[in-house]
């Protein structure tokens, strides 16, 4: 059966809410790699908390398994290629190892300000780590000895980033991105300034690796190449913007749909979308409505029909406005229908063609 669930205020899509979310803001949300054969599902949240619910497509529900508690809010988890592990850090400086199956926790990784991004490289064998300190850390969380295997010193601090081997691309404050080749991890592989007028809020690199997308606060999505083949190429198109008032809405999280070289973004704005690169315009799916708090992230699972998102306060407009209760801090859990993201894209070099259907613009 599908998931479901109520038409609520607070679940307008009739998704299913996933039981015992964390009591504040989601952070990140993490489906398990194929490896582990069930689904899983890990959220970590600014509670300090990290959860993980058991997913049953097939009978549309959720099952809370374990939690483990980091005691300073957690910005980041991340899956090890095994499914056995998951490694989190945050606000208290270091990542920790959690396994899943005992429930202990290691320290495996640190930095001198709190840690923004925790990635898996799994080729390597490292745990690829950035932080507000201006440095990318690649630990061997093999045998942790509490030093790096290599240290790379950043021109600012890090927000974003994604690892798809070969391929590490960082974020920077500032606008600025750095490519790196895992292969020669100490080195960058190319540096440049993104093409929106705001902060980076998030990347993602494609399927196929030949590139990266960067999400902005100001609600555009650029599409970037790793090598530029032609002049003009990398462009920026607008996803999550009120364009009649001028308000561009951040840009919380940028997924892949494996299957379809599709993906998904997630906005400050309510609103989670999906999108075709290639045309830079809205995929073909149902209309998903607004929900009643920013959306913090999405992720897909390995099925390629199963996605989850969070909603809760995501601190753009300050403490000032933090009005979130209890009931507007919760994770949604859905399944694709017939139909939708079951296409291929038309493998055009993202110069965008032909009409666009509602939502997407150049820049």
């Amino acid at each position: 059966m599908p998931f479901g669930g109520s038409g609520a205020a607070n679940n307008p899509n009739n998704g299913y809410v996933v039981p015992q979310p964390p009591d504040d803001t989601v952070s990140r949300l993490r489906f398990s790699p194929a490896s582990t054969g069930d689904i899983y599902l890990i959220a970590s949240s600014w509670n300090g908390s990290v959860r993980c619910w058991k997913v049953n497509p097939n009978q549309g529900l959720a099952v809370a398994v374990s939690m483990t508690e980091q005691g300073a809010p957690v910005l980041d988890c991340a899956w090890a290629a095994d499914g056995s592990t998951v490694y989190c850090g945050g606000a208290s400086k270091i990542v920790n190892s959690w396994d899943l199956a005992t429930g202990a926790t290691t320290i495996v990784a640190a930095h001198d300000e709190p840690v923004t991004q925790v990635c898996d490289v799994e080729e390597k064998k490292l745990l690829a780590t950035t932080s507000w300190d201006k440095t990318l850390r690649y630990w061997d969380v093999r045998a942790p000895t509490g030093s790096p295997v290599g240290s790379v010193p950043l021109a600012d601090r890090a927000y974003a980033m994604d690892v798809k081997e070969p391929t590490v691309v960082v974020g920077l404050a500032d606008r600025k991105l750095v490519v790196f080749d895992v292969r020669k991890p100490a080195t960058p592989f190319k540096e440049k300034y993104t093409l929106h007028k705001y902060q980076t809020r998030c990347v993602s690199i494609w399927p196929d690796r030949m590139g990266y997308l960067v999400g902005s606060v100001d609600g555009r999505v650029s599409v970037d190449y790793v090598q530029e083949l032609e002049p003009g190429a990398s462009t920026s198109f607008s996803c999550h913007r009120d364009k009649a008032n001028r308000v561009g809405y951040a840009i919380h999280a940028i997924r892949f749909h494996k299957p379809s070289g599709m993906f998904a973004t997630a906005a400050s704005d309510g609103r989670f979308s999906f999108w075709d690169k290639d045309r830079k315009e809205r995929a073909r799916t149902r209309r998903f409505e607004k929900m009643n708090g920013p959306v913090t992230d999405i992720d897909f699972a390995a099925d390629g029909k199963t996605y989850a998102y969070a909603v809760g306060y995501d601190w753009t407009k300050g403490a000032s406005g933090n009005v979130t209760s209890p009931d507007q801090t919760y994770i949604i859990l859905d399944r694709l229908g017939d139909g939708e993201l079951d296409s291929k894209p038309s493998g055009g070099r993202g110069r965008g063609r032909g009409r666009r259907r509602g939502g997407g613009s150049r820049r």
